[in-house]
Parts: structure tokens; C-alpha cells; sequence
């Protein structure tokens, strides 16, 4: 029953927390506010979720030691442990001014699907597919699997983390000390430093592929070799919720979890244009706009761009604060979630926006800039290269 408790109320809780990603972006102040009061709520869910499995192992600590399965599944729990803390302090403002738009939220993001997700749902595999004589995995592939996965997922998240505080700080420092603006070379310095956390993601990536290509042949050869079809038993008789119960739950949080995440907040985001969004629209012919928009939107440029310049120091030089009314033409308002690349909220501003030499750096984005991660979009045509140079340079 406390189990229950605690999975439904993260769930719950962990849906309502999403507008983290938002501190001191274009949005309304309540919406801010949410992802800090639920992210304590998620807190407080995960503390009943562990305190459950402690209260069921005790006086059994020794099932950990005999059974590698349970072994996964403690260790997927401990990570859903520290994975909302990650999230929780990435919610508060002041720890948001740093680590915004950064490798942070990926950091919190791989220990929740490459670690958390993956041990727990590797744990429940492992009780589906026993081996020979219906036992389960042995103490060897149990820890071939487990130690590479569990230091894997610290190596690439911690890498991650360690990278956004390292940008953010890099951002602040550069505004701060008036050494420069975090656009152009200016940004490039803030990339320069992240080179040994992304040799370190680089090698937790590789434990983590390594683990589970081992794992994925274990289930396979289990499957293939075993002649009597055996059913787990995973719980006592009468103690599982019923499905029937199960599935309702998950649709009534499903629709609660819409109300705060989308419906609300899309009921609350009317906005007039702004100055800076009718200069954009009036940059270029808006047929030639709405596709380079489209481009925009298609090429996924918002992964690695955002377009929010926020009141805090490490945006200043970048533009006006952004306001809802900047996105009143977007179709999908593209606020985008990291700075792998610099701002682009007002790029048609700056000094080196011309069309021109835009399109030369779409096509060789090296050629001028040998920092840069951006892909070439050498293979668009002339007439979408030509609609996608428009649209960005157009950004007032």
C-alpha cells in the first residue's frame, strides 16, 4: 500500500514539474512556480517509494546478495532517488540562472531513461527469463551487467552535469568580467571547456552500450535454449491491483497531468504581437517566412538553439528580454531547451547577421568557425537554404 502511495503520487507530481525548463523564460510567473512546489512533492513520493523497498527487505538483506535481478531493481530505485534532487535544484531560480539552457537537463534526463528505467526494467527481464533449472541470472552476468550500466550512467549523467555548470558559470563569467558577449567567438569559449566531460560521456555511453548488448544476448540465449515454459511469480495471489484499476488510474492521471502541463498553461499564453514579432514577420514575404519556419522547425535548429533571452546576467548583450508576444506568429513557439549554438532570438540584430554570410556558414559551418558542432545543410535547396538564411535573419 505505502508502494502505491508513493508511485501514483510521483507520477502525479513528476507530470506537473515539467515547466522546470522555463525559469525566467517567456511565461506567466504561476507557471514558474509549479515545477518548485511539485518538484519538492516528487521528493517527498520517491522518499515513501524507498522507504517501502527498505521496509521489504528487511531482515531478507541477503536476497541482494543471491538474486543479481534485485540487485538491478535496487539500483534502478536509488537512481529514481537522485534523479527528481537533480531535477528539484535545476527548478530553483537561483541554480536556474547557471544552469539554464545547458547539459544540465540532459545530465537528469539520462539517469532517468538510461539508468533508473533501464536497471528496473533489466531487473523485471531478468525474473521473466530465468536460465537452466528455472534459475534466474548468475552472480557473474549479474554483475557484468550491473557494474558497467550503474558506473556508465554516473560517468555520462555526472559528465553532463558537471559540463552545464561549467557553460553556465563560463556565460556568467563572461558577462560578468566584461571579457565578452556570448555569442559568436565569445561562446566558443564556453565550448572549448566542455571537450573532457564529453571525452567522459563518451566513455559511460560506450559501459552503457556494452552492458546491454551483454544483457540483450543473456534474454536471447534463456529464450532460445529453455524447453519448459515457466511463469514468474512476481507477486502473491490477491496482492496486485487489478489491470482493470491499473488502466484507470493511468487515464485519470493522464488527463490531470494535461490540465497542468498543456491545457492551462496554452489557456494562459495569449499574447499580442510584440515589436520584435512583427519586425521578424516584416523581415521578409510571408510566404517565404512560414517556409523558412517550417525549415526551422523541421531541421530541429530548436535542439541545439534556443530563442529566449532571459533577465538574468548571463543573457545580457543578447537582446531584449523576451515576452510572450515575440512567438504570437510562431505556430509552435520554438523557445527551444539548450545552447549548444549561440541565442538566436534576435540574431537579425547583430553585425554578422547578412543573409549571405549566413548561408555560407549553413552549408560550411567550420569553414569560419572550427568549434562548431553544427551539421551542413548543404543538401537543401537553393529555394529552402534561401527561405531558412531568411527566417533567421529576419530574428529581431
Amino acid at each position: 500500500r505505502l508502494g502505491a502511495i508513493g508511485f501514483w503520487s510521483l507520477a502525479f507530481a513528476w507530470a506537473w514539474s515539467v515547466g522546470r525548463t522555463l525559469q525566467y523564460g517567456p511565461t506567466n510567473d504561476w507557471y514558474e512556480t509549479l515545477p518548485i512546489i511539485f518538484g519538492a512533492g516528487v521528493l517527498l513520493a520517491v522518499i515513501t517509494i524507498v522507504t517501502d523497498l527498505v521496509q521489504a527487505l528487511r531482515g531478507h538483506w541477503s536476497a541482494l546478495h543471491e538474486s543479481p535481478p534485485l540487485r538491478l531493481i535496487a539500483a534502478g530505485v536509488a537512481l529514481v532517488a537522485v534523479a527528481p534532487a537533480v531535477a528539484f535544484l535545476g527548478s530553483l531560480r537561483s541554480v536556474s540562472a547557471v544552469t539554464g539552457f545547458t547539459q544540465w537537463d540532459v545530465g537528469y534526463e539520462q539517469l532517468i531513461l538510461l539508468g533508473a528505467g533501464t536497471l528496473v526494467a533489466m531487473g523485471a527481464l531478468g525474473f521473466v527469463h530465468p536460465g537452466e533449472g528455472g534459475r534466474t541470472m548468475g552472480r557473474w552476468s549479474g554483475a557484468v551487467v550491473l557494474w558497467p550500466l550503474v558506473l556508465g550512467v554516473v560517468a555520462s549523467s555526472g559528465s553532463r552535469l558537471v559540463a552545464g555548470l561549467q557553460q553556465g558559470f563560463a556565460w556568467l563569467g563572461a558577462v560578468q568580467t566584461g571579457t565578452g558577449e556570448n555569442v559568436g567567438e565569445g561562446f566558443a569559449d564556453s565550448v572549448r571547456s566542455l571537450r573532457g566531460p564529453d571525452l567522459v560521456q563518451v566513455g559511460g555511453l560506450a559501459l552503457v552500450s556494452a552492458a546491454a548488448v551483454f544483457f540483450a544476448l543473456f534474454v536471447l540465449r534463456h529464450a532460445l535454449v529453455r524447453s519448459v515454459p515457466t511463469v514468474p511469480r512476481l507477486a502473491a495471489a490477491g496482492s496486485a491491483a487489478p489491470v482493470a484499476t491499473v488502466l484507470r488510474g493511468a487515464v485519470a492521471l493522464f488527463l490531470v497531468a494535461a490540465l497542468g502541463a498543456f491545457l492551462l498553461p496554452a489557456l494562459d499564453s495569449a499574447a499580442d504581437p510584440s515589436l520584435a514579432a512583427d519586425a521578424s514577420l516584416g523581415s521578409a514575404s510571408q510566404v517565404i517566412w512560414e517556409r523558412g519556419q517550417d525549415l526551422y522547425r523541421s531541421e530541429g535548429c530548436w535542439y541545439c538553439h534556443s530563442r529566449a533571452v532571459r533577465p538574468v546576467v548571463t543573457d545580457v548583450g543578447l537582446g531584449p528580454v523576451s515576452v510572450p508576444g515575440d512567438y504570437a506568429y510562431d505556430a509552435t513557439a520554438l523557445v527551444g531547451g539548450s545552447r549548444l549554438g549561440p541565442d538566436l532570438a534576435h540574431f537579425g540584430s547583430r553585425d554578422d547577421a547578412g543573409s549571405s554570410a549566413l548561408a555560407a556558414r549553413l552549408i560550411d559551418p567550420t569553414a569560419e568557425r572550427e568549434w562548431s558542432v553544427m551539421p551542413s545543410y548543404r543538401y537543401l535547396s537553393d529555394a529552402e537554404l534561401a527561405a531558412l538564411t531568411a527566417y533567421v535573419a529576419g530574428l529581431r
